[in-house]
C-alpha cells in the first residue's frame, strides 16, 4: 500500500476533506492510506508527529492555493517536504486547487503537477477537475516501484528487551544512498537481530539513521541533526552504489573531522559492486561518486566493496568484532 500525506493551509481544510472524498475509493480498495495534521491525535506533539508521518509516507500532496506560504503549518510541511525530497528523493506532487503564484515562484516549480497545473476551482466543473486529479495519481501509483515483501524474520527485527543497565554500547550511524534503501533496512535488521547474541556478551549495539532524528525536535536544521548524530558516534558506516548525495558527504565529513579531533567515530565506507543499468545513471549523481572516491584514494583510506547484503554483514561482522574485542 502506498501512503500520501496531505499538505495544506488550516484556511484550505474544505479542499483537503474534498480531496479525501475523492481518493476514498482507492483508500478502500487497499491501494493507499491518506493521511495529513488532521490525524494528528489529541494532545499530540504537532512537529513530531509532521517529521514522523511526512518522513513515513511515500508521497507528499501539496494543495496550493494562495494561503499555503502563508500559513504557519503548511510552511513548516512545504519545508520539511523539500528537506526529504533532497534528502530521500521523497516523491512531490503539486495540486494547483485555485490560481495561484506559489508554484510558479517557489521551489515546486520544478516539480511536475498534476493536470498539468491547471487550477481546480477555475475548471468548469469541480468533479471533473478532481477526477482528473485522481487519474493522475493513479498514474503515478502504476510507475512507482513496488514494495518488496521480505521474509519476516528479515523485514522484521525481533522485539529486544530494555536494555540491561550495565552493558557496554556501542553507537553505530549509518548513511546510505537512496538507492541502497532496501539494503540498508536489511542492515538495520541485521544488527536487530544480532543484539541478541551480543547482550549475551556484555554489549549493545545501537543504530541510527536519519529517520531516527526525525523523532527529536531540535532548532537547528535538520541535516545538522545527522551531521551531529554521525559525529557523536562510535561507528559511522557509509553505503553508496551508483550516487553520493550531498547529504551522505556532510555526514562523513562530520564523522571525519570528529576522527581526526577525538580519535571516533571509526570511519568505514562500503561499495556496492552490483550491477548497474547505465541507462538509469544520472551525470548529476555520478560525478560527485566518482569525485568521492577519488578523494578517498587521496587520503589513502581504503573502501570495501561488497557483494551483496549478506557479505556486507559478513565484513562489517569482522570489523564490529575488532571493536568489541578492543573493550
Amino acid at each position: 500500500m502506498t501512503t500520501f500525506f496531505a499538505s495544506y493551509a488550516t484556511a484550505d481544510d474544505t479542499h483537503r476533506a474534498t480531496l479525501g472524498k475523492h481518493l476514498k475509493p482507492l483508500v478502500r480498495l487497499g491501494k493507499i492510506a491518506l493521511r495529513s495534521r488532521d490525524d494528528l491525535p489529541m494532545g499530540g506533539d504537532r512537529d513530531a508527529f509532521r517529521e514522523q508521518e511526512m518522513a513515513s509516507a511515500d508521497v507528499i500532496l501539496l494543495l496550493l492555493t494562495n494561503e499555503y506560504l502563508s500559513d504557519d503549518e503548511a510552511f513548516a510541511e512545504y519545508e520539511l517536504a523539500l528537506q526529504l525530497k533532497a534528502m530521500a528523493g521523497k516523491v512531490l506532487v503539486p495540486i494547483n486547487v485555485t490560481p495561484n503564484k506559489v508554484w510558479e515562484a517557489s521551489e515546486l516549480a520544478k516539480l511536475q503537477p498534476v493536470r498539468g497545473g491547471k487550477p481546480i476551482t477555475a475548471a468548469p466543473n469541480a468533479d471533473q477537475a478532481w477526477y482528473e486529479v485522481v487519474t493522475d495519481l493513479e498514474k503515478l501509483l502504476s510507475k512507482m516501484p513496488a514494495k518488496q515483501s521480505l521474509q519476516p524474520e528479515v523485514l522484521i527485527p525481533p522485539i529486544l528487551p530494555v536494555k540491561p543497565t550495565g552493558l557496554r554500547t556501542i553507537h553505530i550511524f549509518l548513511a546510505s544512498a537512496n538507492d541502497l534503501e532496501d539494503q540498508r533496512k536489511a542492515f538495520e535488521a541485521f544488527i536487530h537481530r544480532e543484539n541478541s547474541q551480543w547482550i549475551k556478551q556484555g554489549v549493545f549495539v545501537e543504530l541510527k539513521t536519519w529517520q531516527d532524528a526525525l523523532q527529536s525536535i531540535h532548532a537547528t536544521r535538520l541535516q545538522d541533526r545527522f551531521n551531529d548524530m554521525a559525529a557523536n558516534s562510535d561507528i559511522f558506516v557509509s553505503l553508496f552504489h551508483k550516487e553520493a548525495r550531498p547529504q551522505t558527504i556532510e555526514e562523513f565529513e562530520a564523522a571525519l573531522a570528529s576522527f581526526q579531533g577525538k580519535g571516533k567515530p571509526l570511519v568505514y565506507t562500503y561499495f556496492y559492486d552490483g550491477m548497474v543499468n547505465t541507462g538509469t545513471l544520472d551525470p548529476k549523481t555520478l560525478l560527485p561518486l566518482l569525485e568521492f572516491k577519488e578523494r578517498l584514494a587521496a587520503m589513502g583510506h581504503q573502501p570495501t566493496a561488497y557483494a551483496n547484503e549478506q557479505d556486507l554483514e559478513l565484513k562489517f561482522l569482522r570489523q564490529l568484532r575488532l571493536v568489541m574485542n578492543q573493550g
